[in-house]
């Protein structure tokens, strides 16, 4: 949890009886952007599931029904992942010392390694917005190419239906964004084939 955010206080305990009934690889949970603690700590939830709000789901099957998957979950704090994945993950991810994309590759590699996830349809974190976190600041387009470029080094390792994607969407993100106008040089990342 970053330090400025909230949690919902029913958060564990609905987790905790989910994690031990379905199993799952991971589990994830929605989120609501708030403008200040006040308004999170009026905005959260103090209820238990309900059961037809709780899916399971193959990652495979996910895929398929959902090409822009990164772009429906990408945060990691709205999830909660089995520790033998997340140590799989953080080999890779842990080296990488990313300041931009890293929930990007994070999230990639969390579909790559799990085969379910369960997803809860309500929301329990409580994201504040602040003028002065690192995603809002200027940005340093060095290092934003340099951590672009070891993204794509670390999805080029991996084949399948997750890296395809990924590769995908991440082309779009670089081609789309302001970055191209501060340095070009990122089309030839993007114009390298894809493995």
């Amino acid at each position: 949890v970053d330090s400025d955010d909230a949690v919902s206080p029913c958060l564990l305990k609905n987790v905790i009886t989910l994690l031990e009934k379905y199993h799952p690889d991971f589990l994830e949970f929605k989120f609501k952007e708030c403008m200040d603690l006040e308004e999170a700590k009026k905005a959260l939830s103090h209820s238990k599931i309900n059961e037809d709000k709780v899916t399971m789901t193959a990652i495979d099957d996910y895929l398929v029904d959902n090409f822009y998957f990164l772009g429906n979950s990408i945060s990691r704090w709205t999830k909660f992942i089995k520790r033998e994945i997340l140590a799989d993950i953080v080999e890779i991810y842990g080296e990488s010392y990313l300041k931009y994309w890293e929930d990007f590759l994070f999230t990639v590699l969390l579909y790559e390694k799990s085969k379910n996830f369960l997803s809860i349809d309500a929301e329990f974190y409580y994201y504040i917005k602040n003028d002065f976190s690192v995603t809002r600041s200027a940005i340093d387009y060095d290092l934003y190419l340099d951590n672009s470029v070891k993204i794509y080094k670390i999805l080029s390792t991996f084949k399948g239906k997750v890296s395809n994607q990924a590769f995908y969407l991440f082309a779009n993100c670089l081609t789309s964004s302001s970055l191209l106008a501060k340095c070009p040089t990122t089309i030839i990342l993007i114009a390298a084939p894809l493995p």
